[in-house]
């Protein structure tokens, strides 16, 4: 089998380097500019293969798309001491160890996305001082020991989506103090506990598709600086009064495709001042507690599409003075308080969109008359209706409609969606 790697090298000249690898042979073609193509005849079935040396220049090496690669070679910082770039993907790479990784310590960068790997040891990644990018997306790792990445001071970025975790030791990432992206989505861990302690520095963390079940007090505790949270698609039923405690500088929630049943009771969300944006789509959540967005004032973004809500209350949402954007379709809204709409400029002076699609029953409040008299707020939009001179109103189920509203649908500026709900 031939395998392609690419390295990448600073160089200006035109060379052929062959070297022996055991039974394979490493061909290496440097091109004129920054790429040189190297080809690898036959699989490193062994460990401890080491490569014999080429040319020190070379600053990128890749072997991809080759299942009959199962081992790393273990001498690549002698054969590329200024090796930056490091990537092995879609291979066979079941096991890795430090003689691997020995003496990289100008190694940015390391991908071994899709390979077979199970577990990382507390040693395997000392050298690497200067990695800022560690990808290791689609394993099967189960087990990180808990010294696995204590020498990586420099690291930014952390990829473990699509593995078999369970469980995260508490000490696991406490000296990561430079890292900025955690993503961990896709595993099958059901708790978090105190898991990210010591990420002074962290921007995005990402937990979507994991099996979490209820987030505790204080689990996010010292992300001071953690702007991006996801969360979507676990198993959470129940949220602390005190989970998001510590996340001052939250800017992006997403708390999507969970189990959230009933009702929000309580003010989980006042330590989140900074909050912008809020997802908490297909849920099961049947109405909210007054004090349920207390703290989050500088909000803008709710989405509460495709849950249970029953009535659209201003009381709720009055907390929420900078809110632009409601979207609220697919639930079972049945009424909507009068002062929503009639007194908005007083409660929710800078909204301009509200989206009630696909709701069993609004109530007969919202006669056009009335929609046409919010200064030019509302925009009653259905899938049918292209512009004011084309108009269907077959979807939206309409009880009161008169022909003498067409002439001012000119007049709408912004949005308020009522498709196929019933007025």
């Amino acid at each position: 089998m031939c395998k392609i790697l690419s390295l990448l090298g600073y160089l200006l000249i035109v060379l052929s380097v062959t070297s022996v690898l055991g039974d394979e042979n490493l061909t290496c073609k440097i091109g004129e500019t920054f790429w040189t193509t190297c080809t690898l005849n036959g699989p490193i079935l062994e460990k401890g293969r080491t490569i014999i040396p080429v040319r020190n220049e070379v600053q990128g090496l890749f072997i991809e798309d080759d299942e009959s690669v199962k081992y790393l070679p273990d001498n690549v910082s002698t054969v590329f001491p200024k090796l930056t770039s490091y990537e092995v993907r879609r291979c066979s790479v079941a096991d890795i160890h430090k003689s691997n990784f020995n003496g990289l310590s100008n190694l940015i960068k390391l991908s071994l996305l899709s390979n077979q790997i199970e577990r990382i040891e507390a040693d395997v990644f000392d050298d690497l001082v200067e990695l800022e990018t560690l990808n290791l997306v689609g394993n099967k790792i189960k087990h990180i020991n808990v010294g696995a990445f204590k020498n990586l001071k420099e690291l930014k970025n952390l990829f473990l989506v699509y593995n078999q975790l369970e469980e995260l030791n508490d000490e696991l990432f406490r000296n990561l103090t430079s890292l900025y992206v955690l993503s961990l989505g896709f595993n099958s861990m059901k708790s978090i506990n105190n898991s990210f302690d010591g990420l002074r520095t962290l921007n995005h963390l990402d937990l979507i598709g994991n099996q979490l079940e209820k987030l505790e007090k204080d689990c996010f505790k010292n992300l001071e600086t953690l702007k991006y949270l996801t969360l979507s698609s676990n198993l959470i039923t129940e949220v602390d009064e005190n989970a998001f405690t510590g996340l001052s500088n939250l800017y992006s929630l997403d708390l999507s495709h969970n189990q959230l049943v009933g009702g929000m009771d309580h003010a989980m969300f006042k330590a989140l001042s900074h909050l912008h944006i809020l997802k908490m789509t297909n849920n099961s959540i049947k109405h909210i507690n007054a004090s349920a967005f207390n703290g989050i004032g500088e909000l803008k973004t709710l989405i509460l599409d495709h849950n249970q809500i029953e009535k659209l209350d201003h009381v709720v949402l009055t907390q929420l003075t900078n809110l632009t954007y409601l979207y609220m379709a697919n639930n079972s809204i049945t009424d909507v308080d009068a002062k929503f709409f009639a007194e908005r400029s007083k409660f929710f002076p800078n909204l301009k969109e509200v989206d009630l699609t696909s709701n069993i029953s609004i109530n007969k409040m919202f006669v056009l008359e009335d929609l046409i008299s919010l200064e030019g707020l509302i925009k009653c939009r259905c899938e049918k209706i292209a512009d004011s001179n084309d108009v269907s109103i077959d979807e939206c189920q309409i009880n009161e409609f008169k022909e003498e509203m067409l002439a001012k649908f000119s007049e709408l500026e912004q949005q308020l969606h009522f498709c196929r709900s019933t007025i």
